[in-house]
């Protein structure tokens, strides 16, 4: 006899921050296409990008880690971040919660 019970589907965590994270751009690029504006994640990404490609990840890294709490709010840390060709950027920040 076959097993009728329907499964519960698996989800990919990571996967289903992508697929989310490419909407959200897909979004904001629309927005600007039909307005011919930028939003402000795009100024501030492009803003950051200034500096290197790794600084607006290591900004993301340090939100993201406070954010979640796995660093300590109360110690400098330094965040360490670049793109496929390697490292480009070493940030010493201080993170705090709901600054």
């Amino acid at each position: 006899m076959s097993d009728t019970r329907r499964r519960k589907p698996t989800y990919n965590l990571d996967e289903a921050r992508q697929a989310l994270e490419k909407i959200k751009r897909g979004v904001a690029r629309g927005i600007r296409k039909k307005l011919g504006s930028y939003q402000v994640d795009e100024i501030i990404a492009y803003t950051l990008r200034l500096f290197g490609n790794g600084m607006k990840v290591a900004i993301e890294l340090a939100l993201m880690a406070a954010d979640a709490g796995l660093v300590r709010t109360d110690e400098d840390i330094v965040f360490v971040a670049g793109t496929a060709k390697g490292v480009d950027m070493a940030l010493l920040a201080a993170t705090c919660q709901q600054c």
